[in-house]
């Protein structure tokens, strides 16, 4: 019997990261006899920047002298020890050994230490080894791994933080990713979730990751996963490959602008405009989001079109409030609404800075550009109108529009399309190579067609057209301030992964029949059940985005959260994934020399 989810906390999750990163610096502090100096890549230290406690163990009284961004123009400073925390990332290993050189030049007498995080593969060995030998004979240079491979980004949400995930996965055929993958979900079922009765997968590469699951679980004969009891009755596993339309959409919830607009990093937001009176900045105002901001809790997961009126409706109410300190007459009265008046204040300050972020979202959502651009995507899924997109793109290609944005588009029209006519690939090709370079382009376009986001069309049955009409992928009746389906999310669009969600939650028995989403998709599928596994709708579901998520259908999965409660159907859903994403990360990622 699965024991109730309510009393799962994923706290103990991030309590273990900063014990075990505690252990680290205390080690390398050597009893504070040494001081360091720390180098973290970006999508660590975004989320070390998040996390008051864990900023709080990089202090002077643990003999940390500085927690510094790694990157080619890093600050170098005096240390006894620099240690440097970075991804297995082959395309940044090369960086990563340049920045090594410099260091070993300039401060001879200080100890490298370089952590793997979670640790080092064959392929980085291979490049040390045979192009930087000299390097690997330093003496006070030394390379070790770190097993952190999980982090806690909010109550319902763990990312191992792998920004190019899906690149290394698809484009650079890395089947690192799948093991490190299946490593991740087997640690959280031994050390903090126990056994999961049922896990299924969909598409090649999330197949690939039950097969490595599978042969862990053989390999320690699941001893270690049953001491725990099973927070979990099912596990889902979902290959982004399986849905790359969604996040070539604009997701159009509140959280899901900030992200597109503006950039969320584990939470993290710089703003570049003042976010309330008291401001000291004008711009480059950072702010931590999630659900410890009550506001922030209630609104994230709106269509932008709505949270105007929510963001006003608080703010009568707070007013009101502010308004029954004159009606109070007795000592009695007045010590109850002074307990009251801490919360309505933060509420209040809460309703300032959101109201600010939201009209800057406005002025951008309400400009020509911006609504031109939503009316195309839309056009491109519902599949109409297709003049005017092509003349669209080709607009934005002759007036050389960045190409993440260029990119992003033509992939969505290729996806939905499934691929595109020889003679409009071949147009778009000439006229791409006019406004970005004939190498660049060349290149460019083997990479997306490599990864499936453009390709040429090729004589067979229409797959996006018959699964949007089947599946109700495009909501004609959509009412964006009062929804009832995940549409929502995208003004329109239900996302493909959160059809196939809410297909295997709800239609548990229909895993492997003919006519399902699950089967008409392309893409492998697997399975491992547990013979003690109860048959039925599961209540407590792990879901891992295989390859990225995006912030959107986040959103939208909690939005089905609610309409199951609603129903008297309660699930409750943590979401998994190797990195939060959006379009133009995902299309950045792509591109040939990208930053």
């Amino acid at each position: 019997m699965v024991s109730s989810v309510e009393n799962m906390d994923l706290s103990e999750i991030r309590e273990i990261a900063k014990m075990e990163l505690s252990s680290l610096i205390q080690r390398l502090n050597d009893g504070g006899q040494k001081n360091c100096a720390f180098y973290v890549v970006q999508e660590l230290l975004f989320y070390i920047n998040s996390d008051k406690e864990l900023r709080g163990l990089f202090c002077r009284e643990n003999g940390v002298v500085g927690v510094f961004p790694l990157k080619d123009d890093a600050e170098l400073v005096h240390a006894d020890h620099a240690v440097f925390l970075v991804k297995t990332n082959v395309e940044f290993t090369r960086q990563l050994a340049r920045i090594l050189a410099v260091y070993t030049q300039k401060m001879p007498n200080t100890f490298l230490t370089v952590f793997f995080v979670p640790r080092k593969t064959l392929m980085i060995e291979h490049i040390f080894e045979n192009e930087y030998q000299s390097l690997l004979n330093a003496a006070r240079l030394n390379f070790s791994d770190f097993d952190w491979d999980i982090a806690v980004l909010d109550e319902d949400l763990l990312s191992m933080q792998m920004p190019d995930s899906f690149r290394q996965m698809v484009l650079d055929g890395d089947a690192t990713i799948q093991e490190w993958s299946a490593r991740m979900l087997f640690k959280l079922q031994a050390s903090f979730f126990g056994a999961v009765p049922l896990i299924r997968a969909k598409g090649t590469n999330a197949a690939k990751v039950v097969n490595v699951l599978r042969r862990l679980q053989e390999e320690t004969e699941s001893d270690c996963t049953n001491d725990i009891a099973s927070k979990f009755d099912s596990l889902f596993i979902f290959d982004r490959s399986l849905d790359l339309v969604t996040p070539t959409l604009t997701q159009l919830t509140y959280e899901g602008l900030i992200d597109e607009l503006y950039s969320i990093n584990a939470g993290i937001v710089s703003f570049p405009f003042k976010l309330s009176e008291e401001s000291a900045k004008e711009t480059d105002q950072q702010m931590y989001l999630s659900s410890s901001d009550q506001l922030f809790r209630e609104i994230r997961d709106k269509n932008f079109s709505s949270v105007g009126n929510i963001l006003y409706s608080k703010s009568i109410w707070v007013k009101q409030c502010y308004e029954k300190r004159k009606e109070v007459q007795e000592l009695k009265e007045l010590k109850e609404y002074m307990k009251t008046l801490p919360e309505m204040q933060e509420l209040h300050r809460l309703i300032c800075v959101h109201t600010n972020i939201a009209t800057d979202i406005g002025k951008n959502t309400q400009s020509i550009g911006f609504q031109r651009r939503i009316t195309i995507e839309q056009y491109i899924v519902q599949q109409i109108n297709e003049k005017e997109v092509l003349n669209y793109i080709e607009e934005l290609i002759n007036k050389s529009a960045p190409i993440t944005e260029v990119f992003r588009l033509i992939s969505l029209y290729s996806l939905a399309n499934d691929g595109l006519k020889s003679k409009t690939y071949e147009f778009f090709k000439h006229i791409l190579m006019l406004s970005y370079g004939i190498p660049y382009v060349i290149v460019a376009l083997t990479c997306f067609e490599k990864c499936g986001l453009i390709t040429i069309h090729k004589d067979k049955p229409a797959t996006f057209s018959s699964v949007r009409k089947q599946f109700k992928l495009w909501d004609y009746n959509l009412d964006e301030k009062s929804p009832s389906d995940v549409s929502y999310a995208y003004s329109g669009y239900a996302p493909l992964s959160l059809r196939l969600l809410n297909e295997l939650i709800t239609c548990p028995d229909t895993w492997g029949s003919s006519g399902t989403l699950c089967d008409i998709l392309p893409g492998s599928k697997a399975e491992i059940r547990d013979e003690f596994h109860i048959s039925g709708s599961p209540s407590s579901i792990l879901v891992f985005f295989l390859g990225g998520v995006t912030l959107a259908e986040i959103n939208a999965i909690r939005f089905l959260q609610k309409r199951w409660a609603e129903l008297d159907q309660p699930k409750r859903i943590v979401i998994a994934t190797t990195n939060v994403m959006n379009g133009t990360r995902m299309i950045r990622s792509l591109l040939p020399f990208a930053d």
